[in-house]
């Protein structure tokens, strides 16, 4: 469901819902909120995708967490799990995907502050080596929409399009699996990805990454390269989540296994997570909100960056939603 949509349906129950009791109630239940990252300026490659916190809303964010919540290191993921902690405040768990450039700048402010959270990263997107294929679709947009000539005429030309529009509804539509028409379309309008890395540097260096870690945060793997899950098959899920967290463990010296899943985890079976527990990845994290998982060790998070509203207002939300539900026994996500 649209994040915008139930923080608009849950306004009027915020006013007559005592947030405090909420988190009383939830008071032992994991919280783990997650953005890519923060910018004052949003970038072409993530304009057409979602809106990121400005620094001014992240700080407010932060203020929000330290005050109603218990943030978690990783080292005490494993005592929540084994329940031997019990939390006066719901405890958090704060997150970052992608492995962006402007993640650095967070970690200095977040390490000032004494908060701790967790970056998850692709291997394949260190250094710059290649662009996760949502954010070449984003950055094709941004130039369509100024583009005009022979080359925009023979991009529609070559895909048998209209205008422009149908263009940027393909651009949309395009997955891992036909992520090849990207670099095709570039090709066309004389567009050049590895001018744009080079130029650009949007993803964290190793050194850069190294030194995230060096100031106390831990570092989790995200995938080899940022596939949609439900698009593969069985085989090739596992690949992609046990060679990423094993490159992330050795460039990087980790001692817990944390995977956050591309896009989401919605529609992965249960074989596929006892595969996991079998090769030994600590912890999962999803995307799908405040919700239980009947996969051990999966937890699902709350994204942040799908609505404009302050963070009381979206885990307001997410705590009404998840009291909703539970009445209904709807609140646990049921891996077949």
């Amino acid at each position: 469901m649209n994040k915008n949509l139930i923080i608009n349906i849950s306004h009027p129950l915020r006013a007559i819902t005592s947030y405090k009791k909420l988190l009383f109630k939830h008071r032992n239940f994991l919280i783990a909120p997650f953005y890519h990252a923060v910018y004052d300026e949003t970038p072409d490659f993530i304009k057409h995708l979602y809106t990121p916190r400005n620094f001014d809303c992240f700080k407010k964010d932060i203020e929000h967490f330290q005050k109603y919540y218990t943030l978690l290191e990783t080292k005490e993921l494993k005592d929540l799990t084994s329940n031997q902690t019990k939390f006066k405040k719901p405890p958090l768990f704060l997150s970052f995907d992608d492995g962006l450039s402007a993640c650095l700048p967070i970690a200095e402010y977040m390490k000032q502050k004494g908060i701790p959270a967790t970056f998850f990263i692709s291997p394949q997107f260190i250094d710059n080596k290649s662009l996760f294929h949502r954010y070449k679709a984003s950055l094709l947009i941004s130039k369509i929409d100024s583009e005009s000539g022979k080359n925009l005429d023979e991009v529609l030309k070559v895909y048998k399009l209209k205008n422009k529009s149908y263009l940027i509804q393909l651009l949309r539509t395009i997955t891992y699996k036909t992520r090849n028409i990207l670099d095709d379309i570039a090709k066309l309008l004389n567009y050049d990805f590895n001018d744009f890395l080079a130029n650009h540097k949007p993803y964290l260096s190793k050194n850069e990454v190294l030194k995230i870690k060096n100031m106390g945060f831990t570092i989790g793997a995200h995938s080899i390269d940022h596939p949609e899950y439900i698009l593969l098959n069985e085989k090739k899920q596992i690949e992609q989540t046990i060679e990423s967290v094993n490159m992330i463990m050795t460039l990087f010296n980790e001692k817990t296994s944390l995977f956050a899943f591309p896009f989401s985890d919605v529609g992965l079976k249960q074989s596929f997570f006892q595969s996991l527990l079998k090769y030994g990845v600590d912890f999962t994290f999803g995307t799908s909100g405040m919700k239980q998982d009947s996969a051990q060790n999966n937890y699902q998070r709350i994204p942040m960056e799908k609505s404009l509203s302050s963070a009381k207002n979206i885990l307001h939300s997410e705590h009404i939603l998840y009291a909703f539900k539970k009445r209904l026994n709807k609140h646990k996500i049921e891996r077949l």
